[in-house]
């Protein structure tokens, strides 16, 4: 008896493995984060809209974006963005555009040799290219990366967090910074920070080519706050620097952010009018009240190819994984058929046929298919939770519609169908076992 226990809890944990495959597979491959609220929290509370004036070659032909924004788009080195009035020519009269910038990487050392708000140019190794005695100007030795977010005035305390410790900066020459960075660099309130742009790599992101314009030069600040932020390292100040080398080296080829404040919503239809200047928009009135319509929104580009590749990888994934299964449980009935030949004889002398015997072996399939399916859904639904953040970016509760819901109850019938297939065999033999033969067999001492 305890062999037969073990043997069934074997067969029910090996169909459970290939549909906890099946179902976390499937919410990885095919499950996305919920871009919708991700998109409506990266607006800032008091805003109506964040706006990106890109520098994607402007054609006549409008940027499709979605209503929760865009993510990926190839800028034009020589494209100059949307200018702010183009931008406000669109936007409500009611509302105000508020310009901030964003950097790519940049190395942050605490101290230094320049002053709060002295800007320099440093050569590849961090030399100072003004100084006659190549003087470094910055530790680099105990530097980590950081990025830096500069605002207009008015929007500083939209796009910084609290400050836990300290004050908001006064002026450019001032900064907050987040926890986490102020920890690895061992700063506090009143200390200097200083960043440096390390040469430029080639590589564009949302920002454009600021990482171009800004390669190679040095600033520093100090510190007047720190944010209770500790995922990761961030620095906030007014503009200056990176405004500065912007408007010196003429905007070409650099993203321009915007916030957009007042009272008046920024509509789906007006979207539309900025996609028509490669200006991408993501609007609080469009995400929650007036989300467009299929027939208004662009067409969606779709990788068939892509496609394709994740579903054969997932049918053949769960086909290979079915086919261990059934060869690894099949041999386990069958030797608990083999085991369980005197009691299925005495039964069968008892007037159960070939019918009844068989239908005995496939309700222990039946149950092993039922419980194994179970097990394995709750497992798979369990792996999506511990994978999904950290191979798709997911938060946690956003996990939940990642999840193929509406697969699960096939999930079950292929656990089911598997358990009945493995019984199949065996049954098949039992139901035409000779009933004397079967009766002249030990016991079972298992």
């Amino acid at each position: 008896m305890t062999r037969h226990k073990a043997r069934s809890i074997f067969a029910t944990l090996l169909v459970a493995l290939p549909i906890a495959a099946l179902v976390a597979g499937l919410a990885l491959l095919t499950g996305t984060p919920n871009s919708r609220q991700r998109a409506l929290a990266a607006i800032p509370r008091n805003a109506q809209a964040v706006l990106t004036a890109t520098a994607v070659l402007n054609t006549g032909q409008p940027f499709m974006q979605a209503p929760e924004g865009a993510s990926l788009w190839v800028d034009s080195p020589s494209q100059q963005p949307a200018s702010a009035a183009n931008i406000a020519a669109i936007t409500p009269d009611q509302d105000a555009l508020l310009r901030y910038w964003d950097s790519e990487t940049l190395i942050a050392t605490a101290g230094g040799d320049l002053q709060p708000g002295d800007q320099i140019q440093v050569d590849a190794a961090g030399a100072d290219t003004t100084d006659s005695a190549g003087s470094s100007g910055a530790d680099l030795d105990g530097a980590v990366r950081a990025k830096l977010r500069e605002t207009e005035h008015d929007a500083l305390p939209l796009l910084m967090p609290p400050v836990a410790q300290g004050a908001a900066p006064q002026d450019a020459t001032q900064a907050v910074i987040s926890a986490s960075l102020a920890e690895q660099l061992h700063l506090n309130v009143g200390d200097t920070l200083t960043l440096t742009a390390p040469p430029f790599q080639g590589a564009y992101s949302t920002n454009g080519r600021i990482g171009a314009v800004l390669q190679n030069s040095r600033r520093a600040w100090r510190i007047s706050g720190i944010a209770d932020v500790t995922s990761t390292l961030d620095v906030w100040t007014y503009s200056g620097w990176l405004k500065g080398m912007v408007e010196a080296d003429g905007g070409n080829g650099v993203d321009a952010h915007y916030l957009l404040v007042g009272s008046e919503p920024l509509t789906w239809t007006q979207v539309k009018r900025l996609n028509m200047l490669q200006v991408v928009a993501v609007s609080r009135h469009v995400l929650t009240d007036g989300y467009p319509s299929a027939e208004e929104r662009y067409p969606r580009q779709i990788d068939v190819q892509q496609q394709l590749m994740q579903m054969v990888s997932v049918t053949v994934t769960a086909f290979l994984g079915i086919a261990l299964t059934l060869f690894l449980i099949t041999p386990a009935f069958a030797v608990s058929a083999d085991q369980s030949r005197r009691i299925l004889g005495l039964t069968a002398a008892c007037g159960a046929d070939g019918v009844d015997l068989r239908r005995t072996m496939s309700f222990q399939g039946l149950f092993i298919g039922i419980s194994g399916g179970m097990i394995g859904i709750i497992a798979g639904i369990g792996l999506s939770y511990a994978a999904a953040p950290a191979l798709k970016g997911a938060y946690v509760h956003e996990v939940a519609g990642m999840i193929p819901w509406k697969m699960l109850p096939l999930a079950a019938l292929a656990a089911v169908m598997i358990g009945l297939a493995a019984t199949w065999m065996p049954a098949h033999r039992v139901s035409r076992m000779n009933v004397v033969d079967a009766l002249k067999d030990r016991s079972d001492n298992g």
